[in-house]
């Protein structure tokens, strides 16, 4: 359950607390799994751009890079798994790609498909 930064949810837990760590009553914070995959290949989030109709990563090719199109599956808050698109070891673009798909698009940057 995701919930706004000013709200809050009840939740009771069963923990070993021999240590008395926790008083009765101790309000906490904290996160809840519900489910961890291992995939193959992701990419940050954070290095994604809109570019045409696709979702895309700038790849670095030598000294150039690179739009890369991609074939997304799961994803979470910081990762989102690449099904196609993109091989395993291939760098790219994670921190500020606006400025990069800016200059692409000045340019008419060649693309793979």
């Amino acid at each position: 359950m995701t919930t706004a930064a000013n709200q809050a949810v009840n939740a009771r837990a069963v923990l070993d607390n021999a240590s008395g760590e926790f008083p009765p009553g101790t309000h906490v914070t904290g996160t809840i799994r519900v489910a961890e995959y291992t995939v193959p290949l992701a990419v940050k989030r954070s290095g994604l751009q809109a570019f045409r109709d696709f979702t895309v990563v700038y790849a670095q090719i030598g000294d150039e890079y690179e739009v890369r199109m991609l074939d997304l599956g799961r994803q979470d808050d910081e990762y989102i798994e690449v099904l196609g698109g993109l091989e395993a070891g291939t760098r790219y673009v994670t921190e500020n790609s606006f400025v990069l798909k800016a200059d692409i698009e000045k340019s008419g940057a060649t693309h793979d498909h």
